[in-house]
């Protein structure tokens, strides 16, 4: 066989066991994962997975509360109200 015939076939082999490598590590790396999910779970370490809906439901309280003085603020008989942020006012 001339060399140049082996080539293809050698290169071929070659692609097969990176691919296969590869998928194998990724399957390894997504199985390795899931167990560790699974332990935090087991464990009650889930609150970590709440903080971003914590952090926001406590913005939403804020700002409501914040509302809410404003309106109690501006339904006072005799009070003015408040002077215009000068940020703002600017343009």
């Amino acid at each position: 066989m001339d060399p140049g015939q082996l080539v293809v076939p050698v290169a071929g082999m070659v692609a097969a066991a990176a691919l296969t490598f590869y998928l194998v590590s990724f399957q390894e790396m997504s199985n390795k994962s899931f167990e560790d999910l699974e332990e935090k779970l087991a464990k009650g370490t889930n609150n970590v997975l709440l903080n971003s809906s914590l952090s926001s439901k406590k913005r939403r309280e804020a700002r409501r509360i914040s509302k809410q003085q404003r309106q109690q603020q501006a339904s006072k008989p005799g009070s003015s109200p408040p002077p215009p942020d000068s940020a703002s006012s600017k343009d």
